[in-house]
């Protein structure tokens, strides 16, 4: 029997090491996510299959 998943809004703040690895593991789980953050040269940590969105 396959567990029904609740799908969460994320919003990660920062996407340093440990951001872009909940922001690329909450993404891959189907959560909707959004990263912020101040530098826009951070982001390139996200993985390709990142689906969420940018700030």
């Amino acid at each position: 029997m396959k567990k029904k998943t609740k799908i969460l809004y994320v919003i990660v703040v920062g996407c340093g090491k440990m951001g872009s690895i909940i922001a690329n593991y909450a993404s891959s789980e189907g959560h909707n996510v959004v990263v912020i953050d101040k530098d826009e040269k951070a982001f390139d940590m996200l993985s390709p299959e990142f689906s969420g969105f940018t700030i």
